[in-house]
C-alpha cells in the first residue's frame, strides 16, 4: 500500500494504525477529514479451476475474512477495497447488478467475478472502475499469452 505525502502524515498523526490480516489482506486506518478512513488492500486467490474443491474452499475462507475486516472497522469511517480481485465483473445487467457495476468492463464474467459481484451487491459496494471508460489494455490485468483472452 503506497501513501502519498498528505495521506502518510494523516496516517502518522493517527497512530499508524494498521493490520496484516492475512497473506492476502491488508489494512491501514487514517484518522482524514471529514471522515477517517479504513483502506482494505488485498490479493484475492486466482480463480478456482475448474470447481476443485480446495481452490473453492480458499475463495470462499478469502471472502469470509474480508467481510470479517470490513466488520472490524469503525462504523463511521469510510471503507474503501482496492487490490488485485483476478476477477471479470462483466458489465452492468439491468435488475440485477445496477449501480453495482457499472457498463465499462470487459463483457466477460468468470467464478470470481461473480464472487466480487454478488459480495458487493450484499454489502451495499459498488466496482468504481466499471463505470468510467479505459482503453482495452487498462480494463484487465492478465491476459492468456496464446489466447489473448482477459
Amino acid at each position: 500500500m503506497c501513501l502519498d505525502p498528505e495521506a502518510t502524515t494523516a496516517w502518522k498523526n493517527s497512530g499508524s494504525h494498521w493490520e496484516a490480516v492475512s497473506p492476502r489482506i491488508v489494512t491501514a486506518r487514517i484518522e482524514c477529514q471529514p471522515v477517517p478512513t479504513t483502506i482494505i488492500a488485498v490479493y484475492t486467490p486466482i480463480n478456482p479451476s475448474n470447481g476443485l474443491k480446495n481452490d473453492i474452499e480458499t475463495c470462499d475462507e478469502f471472502y469470509k475474512t474480508l467481510r470479517a475486516t470490513i466488520d472490524k472497522a469503525h462504523n463511521s469511517d469510510i471503507i474503501m477495497i482496492m487490490g488485485d480481485f483476478n476477477a471479470c465483473v462483466g458489465v452492468e445487467q439491468v435488475n440485477t447488478t445496477e449501480g453495482t457495476v457499472g457498463n465499462h468492463a470487459i463483457d466477460k464474467q468468470n467464478q470470481n467475478g461473480r464472487r466480487l459481484v454478488d459480495f458487493c451487491l450484499f454489502n451495499s459496494f459498488i466496482i468504481t472502475n466499471t463505470f468510467f471508460p479505459h482503453k482495452a489494455v487498462h480494463q484487465g490485468t492478465w491476459m492468456h499469452p496464446k489466447t489473448k483472452q482477459w
